[in-house]
């Protein structure tokens, strides 16, 4: 009687001790401390970019100059040719809600100028022609890794836009009488007329991450103004309208560059 009170639990122990296996393999797969199956993004294994940065950059247009060089071929000023170059800079950063996708501003500015010297009354005179162009626009883009440091980007800019065309006549030195109207001599003047418009700029660049926190950048695309069907609205510097202008404007091919420096991927 005293043995068999001794051993029964010794026989219990041993029991359970035989059953464990098969008890642990029975246990359900979907074992609620098991993590071996929640899935892990490894740093790097996303391939969505993220940037910030700001930095010079600058627009190289090929504008068809015929409007413009009409009123300077009656002004008898030779005419414009050549690139017209605009220089300014902006920046841009990770919208982050949406992958790869980046807004940014940016403003440029340019302008071209021709002249010549005619004689007026036997008095050498100094005539000339200035275009100028300024614009302060938004950009959107899609940044598309490559590797390597390089980067894709389709995008757009959309902005407000200002022509400016100047015309002066003078002498190498004149007195400040010839400022004012109906004073001084009468063949010094200056004239100036503005258009303000809507800008576009759909383009593709190729940026170049050549050090961890400095970027290049490179691109192609058309740029233009929104015109309406009476042409572009000149004003003089008494906001009146002025009528009978030719078709003025920069449209055309545009190559972009910039350096840029703030935080970008390598790879």
């Amino acid at each position: 009687m005293h043995f068999r009170r001794l051993t029964s639990p010794m026989l219990l122990g041993l029991l359970l001790v035989a059953l464990s296996p098969a008890l642990l393999r029975a246990q359900p797969a979907t074992d609620p401390y098991n993590f071996s199956n929640i899935p892990v993004d490894e740093y790097g294994s996303s391939n969505a970019y993220v940037g910030f940065g700001g930095g010079f950059a600058g627009l190289v247009m090929l504008p068809n100059y015929d409007g413009i060089n009409s009123l300077a071929s009656r002004a008898s000023l030779p005419g414009f040719e050549g690139p017209f170059v605009m220089l300014g800079g902006g920046g841009f950063g990770s919208a982050l809600l949406v992958d790869n996708m980046r807004i940014g501003a940016y403003g440029f500015s340019g302008s071209k100028s021709v002249e010549d010297t005619v004689a007026i009354g036997g008095t050498p005179y100094n005539r000339s022609m200035t275009f100028a162009h300024g614009l302060t626009a938004g950009g959107i883009d899609y940044a598309i890794r490559l590797g390597g440091g390089f980067t894709l980007v389709p995008g757009i800019m959309l902005g407000a836009s200002t022509y400016t065309l100047q015309t002066a006549q003078s002498q190498e030195e004149l007195d400040a009488s010839n400022l004012l109207p109906g004073a001084g001599d009468p063949n010094t003047f200056t004239s100036r007329v503005t258009s303000d418009q809507l800008f576009y700029y759909p383009n593709i660049s190729l940026e170049w991450v050549v050090l961890k926190y400095m970027m290049l950048r490179v691109g192609a695309g058309y740029s233009g103004v929104f015109v309406g069907s009476d042409g572009l609205d000149w004003r003089d510097g008494n906001d009146h309208k002025v009528n009978g202008m030719p078709d003025i404007s920069t449209n055309g091919a545009t190559f972009q560059f910039g350096i840029y420096v703030g935080f970008f991927q390598l790879r």
